[in-house]
């Protein structure tokens, strides 16, 4: 079974990709009740806005495949890594 890096990547397969990196000035961290970790109000809002207007005209839509936006600054080294992986895909 594709773990959840692996069906994002995949999801996104058939799709033009549009990459933009943003710069966050205030991120508004809250902690998250699942695991403790800090995580961006500011982030969350943004994402909820994009998912829920484009999340219908993607085919086979999943989680994350619309706009993906690090809520920390760990998660933000990892989406880095994707990228790079991604990108070496591709070629």
């Amino acid at each position: 079974m594709e773990n959840r890096k692996e069906k994002k990547i995949n999801g996104m397969k058939d799709y033009e990709k549009n990459i933009r990196i943003i710069e966050i000035i205030n991120p508004s961290f809250r902690k998250k009740e699942l695991n403790n970790h800090n995580i961006s109000q500011t982030v969350e809002k943004i994402k909820a806005k994009y998912r829920d207007k484009y999340c219908n005209k993607v085919n086979n839509y999943f989680y994350d495949i619309i706009i993906h936006i690090g809520d920390n600054y760990s998660h933000i080294k990892e989406i880095g890594k994707v990228l790079d992986n991604l990108y070496l895909n591709l070629k």
